[in-house]
């Protein structure tokens, strides 16, 4: 018998690849075919040994590939006529793999052929072992099984159950590349971790290095870190091209407190009305989350420089676990109240060493009017003097509850005085205030000519207005001002002429509001007030009459008017003072006590009646005429004036027998005239009952040539003398008086 053929499988492979084994064991079949059919009939067709004709050549797990076992004898041979069924299996098996596909198989001509084999798990060392009806068996050589192409995400290292908020999430986690079978592939491309959407908290972030390249299809995330805290969380890994997935779900809770938060803002309000909805301050960790076991206490205050100066913040303004005002890390002030108006307020929370928190700006408004107030206070002054005139008047503000001032308000504010034992005073100047007349402007109403005219103690100024508060000043007192006027405090009466005013005149200094100057000890002068009673009156026998005022009061004792006349008035003057003007009044005609010529006796030519006639009034003694005087008047020519022997209307005297509303008027039968012409001037003296009177010079001419008269006269004498000697006969021309 010929030796059987050797057929070097391993040679064969290494030289001429698995087609070229194949081809060869193709060839050792046919020949041990022929072996077999010329030794057929010596006995059994056994296999004695199963020989793995090529070992897998490095298979990606997952993937098919293909095995062929050969039935050989002792001598190695193959057994053309076994027909038996040959079965795979994992021999030597590192990854736990499962061998996958047609694992047994008939043979034909002493081969079994494995086309659809694969293995899940990449490792290296495989084996496979082959085994057969009768006991035979083989194993092939080792083989390495190369995982597949990634086509999926696992996550190799699962989040911590809980983790918490802005902390680093420890220990990492991993994600793997795998391919299908679940082996880790050889992927170096990015892989990214996110949030799943709709997990964990609206809004979270997932911080850190949140994507990483894999490192031989390992990507390890050592940094991630997630800001909110919430339940439900899982994580979702993605590549390109591959198929993502989801962490466990896991918990964030919050960290350590870090800050304080206002989680409801204040909002808008009205001045000293509670701010709605409640303000809330939250106790939150670095991440914003609200630390539920927060415990301290939180104080809210308006943040200095915002809002309006000097307002204040009332209500609960710190809030504790003990007053119920904190409650699972959120402190809820429910009646915070600002009393004054203004914009951009904020509010700023403090809770020790905790970052304090400041609030959005909002703004307050001013409500409704509710009550007047003196913004400007009226200030001490003194009589009549205006009322804060530096400061320009008092001002009264239409306020609502928390005292801001009420700037859309237009009604009529009204002062008036409040007066009391020891403030009797008047209150002038204009004491209603309105839009329409200037004085009230965005809600201040201001009076800025009120005067009181009485000094005293405790005064007070209201304000009122139709449903409105009233507003009550300060108490105030006003003073005696420095001298400003006069005024006469006793009035003249009516009086005779020359009769002494009585009672005395008395005229006072004052200040702007008419109180008494006390201190006031200057002089004072009276006077008759020019173009009031008679022209020419005399004040006590001259223009004037000084005084010495006493506690502010000058008295006239003395005072007297000579003429007679209706609508006198005096007037006071002193330094540094406005004059004062008394109430008018009359001076009356006193008692005859003389005589005075009121129409002369003017110059005329001797014989003719003095034209016009003369008149001789009875006057009392300040030279008016006395009406009522009827008794008879006198008058002849003076002695010692004109010319010695003169007559008058041809006699020593004339005389008017009754005057006339106490004027004789000679004329008529009591015309008068002198007959002598004038050597020295004439004058004529009034007489009767009273006082005499003299009138003025006058002077009497001689009148025009009426008669020749012998003024020598011829003296008897002998014939042929002279008649009268030397001296002769004169004939004088003369006038009808004999002048």
């Amino acid at each position: 018998m010929r030796p059987a053929p050797s057929v070097s499988v391993r040679v064969l492979r290494a030289t001429f690849g698995t087609r070229l084994v194949r081809g060869s064991a193709v060839v050792v079949v046919a020949l041990l075919g022929a072996t077999c059919h010329s030794e057929k009939g010596t006995g059994p067709c056994v296999a004695n040994v199963l020989a793995f004709v090529a070992s897998p050549s490095n298979p990606t797990a997952g993937v098919a590939f293909s095995v062929t076992v050969q039935a050989r004898d002792n001598s190695g041979n193959v057994v053309t006529c076994f027909t038996g069924n040959v079965t795979i299996s994992l021999g030597t098996n590192p990854g736990g793999a499962t061998l996958s596909g047609t694992t047994t198989s008939a043979a034909v001509a002493g081969v079994a052929t494995f086309s659809n084999l694969s293995i899940n798990k990449s490792a290296a060392g495989y084996t496979l072992s082959a085994t057969a009806t009768g006991g035979s068996a083989g194993s092939s050589t080792g083989f390495t099984v190369q995982p597949g192409t990634a086509n999926k995400l696992v996550i190799t290292f699962q989040p911590p159950v809980t983790i918490t908020a802005g902390q680093v999430i420890s220990p990492p986690i991993v994600v793997t590349a795998q391919d299908a079978s679940g082996n880790t592939a050889i992927f170096s491309n990015p892989i990214t971790l996110v949030i799943t959407a709709g997990s964990g908290s609206p809004g979270a972030a997932l911080t850190g290095t949140t994507t990483q390249p894999a490192s031989s299809g390992v990507a390890t995330f050592f940094d991630l870190k997630i800001d909110k805290s919430g339940t439900g969380y899982t994580l979702s890994a993605i590549a390109a091209g591959l198929t993502g997935t989801a962490t466990n779900g896991f918990t964030v809770v919050a960290g350590a407190v870090d800050h304080l938060a206002f989680s409801v803002q204040p909002t808008g309000a009205t001045a000293a009305t509670t701010i709605a909805p409640p303000v809330q301050v939250t106790a939150q960790d670095a991440g914003n989350n609200t630390v539920s076991t927060f415990t301290g206490a939180v104080t809210v205050a308006i943040t200095a420089g915002t809002g309006t100066a000097g307002a204040a913040l009332t209500g609960t303004t710190t809030a504790t676990v003990a007053n119920g005002h904190v409650v699972n890390g959120v402190a809820t002030f429910n009646d915070l109240k600002i009393d004054l108006a203004g914009s951009t307020y904020t509010l700023t929370a403090t809770s020790g060493t905790v970052t304090a928190a400041t609030s959005f700006t909002f703004n307050i408004t001013i409500g409704t009017v509710d009550h007047f107030a003196f913004t400007v206070q009226p200030n001490g002054t003194t009589g009549g003097a205006i009322i804060n005139n530096a400061q320009g008047g008092v001002k009264v503000t239409a306020q609502d509850a928390a005292n801001n001032t009420v700037t859309g308000f237009t009604g009529s504010v009204t002062i008036s005085l409040v007066t009391g034992p020891s403030a009797t005073g008047a209150l002038t100047g204009t004491t209603t205030a309105t839009v329409a007349n200037g004085r009230l402007v965005n809600g201040v109403a201001t009076f800025n000519d009120l005067k009181i005219d009485k000094n005293g103690t405790g005064y007070r100024l209201l304000a009122t207005a139709t449903g409105v508060t009233a507003g009550l000043s300060n108490a105030f007192d006003i003073a005696v001002g420095p001298l400003d006027h006069l005024v006469f405090t006793a009035q003249p009466n009516n009086a005779a002429a020359t009769a002494t005013i009585t009672p005395p005149v008395q005229v006072t200094a004052q200040d702007a509001g008419n109180n008494t100057v006390t201190s006031f000890t200057g002089s004072v002068t009276v006077a008759i007030t020019a173009g009031t009673g008679t022209a020419g009156a005399l004040l006590s026998g001259g223009a004037s009459v000084q005084a010495t005022a006493s506690s502010g009061v000058a008295t006239f004792g003395t005072l007297s008017i000579d003429k007679v006349g209706n609508n006198y008035t005096l007037t006071a003057t002193a330094t540094g003072a406005t004059a004062g003007t008394s109430a008018p009044f009359n001076i009356s005609i006193g008692a005859a006590t003389r005589f005075a010529f009121t129409v002369q006796p003017s110059g005329a030519t001797a014989g003719q009646n003095l034209t016009p006639p003369v008149q001789v009034a009875a006057q009392d003694a300040g030279g008016n005429t006395v009406p009522t005087f009827t008794g008879p008047v006198t008058v002849a020519i003076t002695a010692g004036s004109g010319t010695a022997g003169a007559l008058l209307s041809g006699g020593a005297s004339v005389t008017v027998a009754a005057a006339t509303s106490g004027v004789a008027t000679f004329q008529g039968a009591q015309a008068l005239s002198i007959d002598k012409a004038t050597a020295n001037p004439y004058t004529l003296t009034a007489s009767g009952a009273l006082t005499s009177a003299t009138s003025a010079p006058f002077t009497i001419t001689v009148g025009g040539l009426s008669q020749f008269a012998f003024t020598v006269q011829p003296t008897s004498t002998v014939a042929g003398a002279v008649i009268n000697g030397a001296g002769g006969v004169q004939v004088t021309a003369q006038d009808a008086a004999g002048n």
